[in-house]
């Protein structure tokens, strides 16, 4: 490809307006050329990436609501980690931030 892209450049007009350019720019040309740009699979990388952040936040409100919920039937922290089959660490920070603070023990 790098060949191409020289023959390319040594035979264009000399007096074209983009010769003095590219054959001043002849190696970032060539990288230009060799690197090439998949549209296609940058959005699918993209959509891909955007669609699992979705369901990570998916997941931490149906964990916030299910807390959330056990605190209101007076459930304690590590009764409703045991119920919802996660440790008192994943979820204490988010019983303390629902938790009224009388019900705080």
């Amino acid at each position: 490809m790098g060949d191409a892209v020289d023959k390319a450049i040594d035979d264009m007009p000399r007096e074209s307006v983009i010769y003095s350019f590219l054959d001043g720019h002849r190696s970032e040309v060539k990288m230009s050329c060799l690197t090439e740009y998949d549209e296609a699979a940058t959005m699918e990388y993209l959509k891909n990436e955007a669609r699992e952040e979705g369901r990570e936040e998916g997941r931490e409100e149906v964990l916030r609501d299910q807390v959330k919920k056990k605190i209101a039937k007076g459930k304690s922290l590590e009764t409703i980690a045991d119920e919802l089959e996660v440790s008192v660490d994943e979820i204490r920070d988010l019983y303390d931030e629902l938790c009224p603070e009388d019900l705080v023990k």
